[in-house]
């Protein structure tokens, strides 16, 4: 409604907390994803050089499962981004 109203307000940048609270959220979930990511690495490395653990044989069938770990670590990443934005605002420092 804000925005609506005054949009030089709107438009106003960010302070100095503000980058801070984004920082310490992207710090939080960019650290998600880079352990999502590893993982998925260690599984493609893991499938590569013991065929044995091959997915056909594994009683966890699910296509395509390398790319869905990846979605699934890029999609947890961001809520957990957002979410340590949102506990810091709400924190207040």
């Amino acid at each position: 409604m804000l925005a609506a109203t005054n949009h030089k307000a709107a438009e106003m940048g960010a302070d100095e907390r503000d980058k801070l609270f984004e920082y310490r959220g992207n710090n939080f979930g960019y650290s998600i994803l880079v352990i999502g990511v590893l993982f998925t690495l260690g599984r493609i490395i893991t499938l590569e050089y013991n065929p044995q653990w091959n997915e056909h044989s594994s009683s966890l069938q699910i296509p395509l499962l390398t790319a869905h770990i990846l979605m699934f670590s890029f999609i947890l990443s961001e809520v957990a981004r957002f979410a340590g934005q949102i506990y810091y605002y709400r924190r207040g420092y």
